[in-house]
């Protein structure tokens, strides 16, 4: 179903999916972001008119997408409240990962439904980007919102795994792990190619086809399958020379270390066929320190 758009955010999140959205056939009504430049490049690029880009044009939509940051979502939904902008057909969504569908309490009894269309894709800060086809979204709130939001998630392409309010935390904590640690991870990696002579970006391009091999393959199967490397194969020797060459960066040792044991864990939870021997040889490497 074509749903009529008005995006709130002219961001790298709001600009990419309303992007999307548009290149997948649903009709983008209107746009509004404080940032006047930054608004009216992303309405040219929609093919909007100047009068499409007030946040007045907000009443025009059945679909209402809020893409700004977390702290100024309840304050973009007591405007549109207070200025009488909402309507009963009106279903709204935000992009937010950490923040419930309270955040839109001020439109709620305004509107068909207020839920969370979120999508778990790192958008480079100040671009906009294109989505990828596949992406699974989060969403939550009413049944409606919902709803709504599976419809966009299947315009673009992708599914929905329903998040509710009170598990928002700890999901936007896994959001984190899987995003912004493993991007300090590479940059670690990158760290000690570089350390031993590798040009940068050839580093950077080296550590990220790594990182994005075994993310295929944990695409495909449960992680413990899906591990590969020396402590899975019960390679003692080769981590042992790791923790040595890595004993003038204490702290990607460290982290190293750390790493490991948890490593260990996973192989044992998989088709590992570390004997117990094995497993404690390597604990005990991993435990010590320095």
């Amino acid at each position: 179903m074509i749903q009529k758009l008005f995006v709130i955010g002219a961001g790298a999140v709001g600009g990419s999916i309303s992007l999307a959205l548009k290149d997948a056939g649903q009709d983008i009504c209107g746009l509004y972001d404080e940032d006047g430049d930054r608004s009216r490049r992303l309405a040219q690029r929609l093919g909007l008119s100047p009068d499409d880009t007030a946040f007045g044009a907000v009443a025009r939509a059945n679909t209402v997408l809020v893409a700004v940051s977390e702290e100024s979502i309840k304050e973009v939904a007591r405007r549109a409240a207070r200025e009488g902008l909402c309507r009963r057909e009106q279903i709204w969504l935000h992009t937010a990962g950490a923040r419930g569908s309270d955040e839109l309490e001020p439109v709620r009894g305004l509107v068909a439904g207020a839920g969370v269309f979120h999508p778990p894709y790192a958008f480079a800060s100040g671009a906009v980007t294109s989505v990828p086809s596949g992406l699974v979204f989060s969403t939550g709130g009413d049944d409606s919102a919902r709803a709504r939001a599976a419809e966009l998630a299947k315009a673009l392409g992708g599914t929905t795994a329903t998040v509710e309010d009170d598990s928002r935390t700890l999901y936007h904590a896994a959001c984190v792990v899987a995003a912004n640690y493993v991007t300090t991870l590479l940059d670690r990696a990158c760290s000690l190619l570089v350390r031993i002579g590798v040009e940068e970006d050839i580093a950077r391009q080296l550590a990220a086809q790594l990182a994005e091999s075994a993310a295929c393959q944990v695409r495909r199967r449960p992680a413990p399958e899906a591990l590969s490397g020396p402590i899975k194969r019960g390679d003692l020797k080769t981590v042992e020379e790791h923790l040595r060459a890595l004993a003038d960066v204490p702290d990607t040792q460290l982290m190293y270390r750390h790493l490991g044991r948890l490593t260990l864990e996973l192989a044992q939870a998989g088709t590992s066929s570390l004997s117990a021997g094995e497993v404690e040889a390597l604990r005990r490497v991993l435990e010590q320190k320095g």
